[in-house]
């Protein structure tokens, strides 16, 4: 059987790995993460919104305004385009 200290062991060890994660920085947001989230269907964009923003750390509002964005470019540029 298992005593405390296996299990306090294991919580200090999680816990120095949860402080060494938040000390790095986050992955860079490029403009490629945006317009990927900009090509979603709206189920797909709901359901991958929050993730992005947490692996990210980015504010999700900040997130959705660049989406929106994005989104508004790509519809000029379709308007743009011979037809």
């Amino acid at each position: 059987m298992s005593d405390g200290k296996e299990g306090d062991d294991l919580v200090q060890k999680l816990e120095e790995l949860a402080k060494k994660k938040e000390s790095e920085p986050p992955p860079e947001l490029t403009n490629d993460v945006v317009i990927n989230l900009a090509g979603l269907t709206p189920l797909q964009y709901a359901q991958q919104l929050g993730r992005e923003a947490k692996k990210y750390r980015t504010p999700v509002k900040l997130l959705e305004k660049a989406v929106d964005a994005a989104r508004i470019e790509q519809e000029a540029e379709k308007l743009l385009e011979p037809h």
